[in-house]
């Protein structure tokens, strides 16, 4: 009730948080719409964050038509500014030349950009930032590679909860590299952790160990 009426009134600070209740369907219904117009309204006021929530829900269409190039303006602003998810999301979008044209000098150009605010932000605990900067690290991708380093950071992401480095860590050792040594069990315990959280395709995963027989 207070954001929106502060948010009427035309407060800066009060547009986003009010977008984030319609975004999740909070005290208010879901509204993609409405979610969209009040990130906008940050955005032009220079919130970097709601820079980059207007550049998921237009990459992806929610509360409007696609639109990755302008999507990609709205990374761009918060990733000059620092953030790291836009960094991130700059580089897979020029890395997958889905949508807009594929560049991989500028998508390195953004991995890279983004291991400075990973790395601080990894090394207070934020198991996200601890989940991104190890898959970077394993994979070199805007760093030198460190698999050793990438691997702990994913582990320390995956005991914090994150499914994503859950499921990173299963695949990583289910099928092994030239840096990793196969290793079915311990790919089975971790998409055991994810599949208990609800990630159905870490449950399709360890089904298809059980049935298989493999690591378990």
């Amino acid at each position: 009730r207070w954001y929106a009426a502060a948010s009427v009134a035309g407060h800066p600070q009060a547009h986003r948080p009010l977008a984030r209740l319609y975004e999740q369907g909070q005290g208010v219904d879901q509204d993609d719409t409405t979610a969209l117009a009040l990130y906008r309204k940050a955005a032009a006021d220079g919130d970097l964050l709601a820079n980059f929530k207007v550049g998921q829900f237009v990459e992806r269409g929610r509360g409007t038509e696609p639109d990755p190039a302008a999507a990609a303006g709205y990374y761009r602003v918060a990733a000059e500014g620092g953030r790291y998810d836009a960094q991130l999301a700059l580089a897979k979008m020029y890395e997958s030349g889905e949508n807009v044209a594929s560049d991989p000098a500028e998508a390195e150009r953004w991995y890279a950009a983004a291991v400075g605010p990973l790395t601080t932000a990894a090394a207070e605990s934020d198991a996200r930032a601890q989940e991104e900067l190890g898959k970077l690290l394993v994979n070199g991708r805007g760093v030198a590679k460190d698999v050793e380093r990438g691997l702990a950071l994913l582990e320390a992401a995956a005991q914090s909860g994150r499914t994503g480095a859950q499921v990173q860590l299963a695949q990583l050792f289910g099928k092994g590299s030239d840096d990793i040594a196969p290793d079915p069990a311990i790919a089975a315990r971790y998409y055991a952790m994810a599949a208990q959280q609800g990630n159905r395709g870490a449950q399709y995963e360890l089904a298809k160990l059980y049935a298989e027989g493999h690591g378990v």
